[in-house]
């Protein structure tokens, strides 16, 4: 289903529900005003679960972006930081900085350098928050073993499922780029020198930091300077 299509299909929906509406109002008997308000309930459920299935109706598969740095050059810049523990592997993670909310990526024990997606706002996603969680939940579905189960978090009077994970797996910034941008998520990526053991890494990453920087900031094909604000985490 193209774009367009999904539209169509959903004006038809939100059109069907006004007309029902207003047949239900002019109803003469009251079994038929109760059969018209059921048949618009439906068709709110059936609108509810097309704009929920936005993504999985319009996705385009393999639409990575561009610019992002080469996995080969990753794995390479990674191999030369001190890692903590002998466990290789890759943490997904959720943040909530830079007056934002990001998922944060890690490998093989290393706390010099980082990888954060900081996410941002869509007309279906219209919070940081929410495209952030969505975000981890398609990694989890993706790539962790079929049946895994994500963490549950109990709080007072409510639940709720956190997809943060650990992979025996290298996956790479472009694998999850290419996820958020299959689903059609907006984000900046943001490569960042946790302390000066990184700052070489750069280098190989082909991303070359001068003084003052902390870091690089892919947006949209390009990369701009960055460094962490004082007082912030990100």
């Amino acid at each position: 289903m193209t774009e367009a299509m999904w539209k169509r299909r959903e004006i038809t929906l939100k059109s069907r529900i006004t007309r029902l509406n207003n047949k239900s109002k002019k109803a003469s008997t009251l079994e038929n005003k109760l059969q018209l308000q059921h048949q618009a309930k439906q068709a709110r459920q059936e609108l509810h679960l097309h704009r929920l299935n936005y993504f999985e109706l319009t996705r385009r598969e393999g639409q990575a972006p561009k610019g992002l740095v080469d996995t080969e050059k990753l794995v390479n810049a990674i191999s030369t930081l001190k890692t903590y523990g002998h466990k290789n592997g890759t943490y997904l993670n959720w943040v909530n900085w830079r007056s934002g909310a990001q998922v944060k990526m890690t490998w093989n024990g290393i706390s010099s350098f980082s990888v954060y997606f900081d996410m941002q706002t869509t007309d279906l996603y219209t919070s940081p928050h929410s495209a952030r969680d969505a975000l981890l939940e398609k990694a989890f579905k993706a790539f962790m073993p079929e049946g895994s189960k994500p963490r549950i978090e109990h709080g007072h009077g409510w639940t709720k499922a956190r997809h943060e994970f650990w992979s025996d797996d290298f996956i790479s910034v472009n694998q999850i780029a290419e996820l958020a941008n299959d689903y059609g998520l907006c984000f900046s990526v943001i490569y960042v020198q946790e302390c000066i053991d990184a700052r070489p890494a750069f280098d190989i990453l082909g991303i070359p930091l001068v003084p003052g920087e902390m870091g690089k900031e892919w947006i949209d094909g390009e990369y701009h300077p960055y460094s962490c604000p004082t007082g912030k985490c990100l």
